[in-house]
């Protein structure tokens, strides 16, 4: 695997910006976005996006994101934010939820490479309909509160896999955060190259196995259509 930017090449682009992809690229002649998809979802969180154009028609790029550093789940009133090898944190909810999005974007300058796509990560996910509320004061909010769905929900991931079909190819992609320019570039580097190899052996392992909750779940389901006549 043939891993890009070499680190020479890095340490001169950290002269730019603080977030570097780290990049690697494999045929995909064996692998689907969906496919893809589902191996990576069993190890966290993750999203699929397909580029469309000219209605559904699909255009060149899938973007599957996985692993996120960092969660934001937006409720009414309180927020919980989910980060990476820390215990997850609760705090109020400002009035516009996506403040906290923006300032969080707002710390990074992502380093444009030749070759890559316009979208080589950052913050994915979904903004509900209740959220029209904070932005216009004339739309009244829900007395009731029924499904507990967030008003925003976004994860930041670092890690891409990116499905290319007009060269077949599929890029592993990883984000390098790179703290204090130059200095700090050796080691990101290297835990960008690290990430990489984790993420190499995530497609190439077979579909995972039905969780023991799924099991669990079928059983009961047999045993209460066996015993449905004498329940009732």
């Amino acid at each position: 695997m043939q891993i890009h930017p070499r680190k020479a090449e890095f340490l001169e682009l950290s002269r730019e910006g603080n977030v570097i992809p780290v990049y690697a690229d494999l045929m995909a002649d064996f692998e689907t976005p969906v496919s893809a998809y589902a191996k990576l979802r069993a190890h966290g969180p993750a999203y699929l996006l397909e580029s469309v154009e000219g209605g559904e028609r699909l255009s060149r790029y899938s973007f599957i994101g996985c692993r996120p550093r960092k969660v934001f789940a937006c409720g009414p009133k309180v927020t919980e934010v989910h980060e990476a090898g820390r215990p997850s944190r609760k705090m109020a909810t400002p009035p516009d939820p996506l403040s906290l999005i923006e300032s969080e974007l707002s710390q990074f300058r992502a380093v444009k490479l030749p070759g890559m796509p316009r979208f080589t990560g950052g913050a994915v996910g979904y903004i509900s309909y209740e959220y029209v509320t904070r932005i216009e004061p004339t739309v009244p909010s829900s007395p009731r509160d029924e499904h507990k769905i967030p008003l925003i929900y976004f994860m930041l991931s670092d890690t891409l896999l990116i499905f290319d079909r007009a060269k077949q190819t599929l890029r592993l992609c990883v984000n390098a955060h790179v703290p204090g320019g130059p200095e700090g570039a050796p080691a990101a580097h290297a835990a960008a190259e690290a990430e990489l190899r984790k993420l190499f052996e995530i497609p190439r392992s077979p579909f995972p196995r039905a969780t023991s909750r799924a099991r669990a779940s079928r059983s009961w389901s047999r045993a209460s259509r066996s015993t449905s006549g004498r329940a009732t």
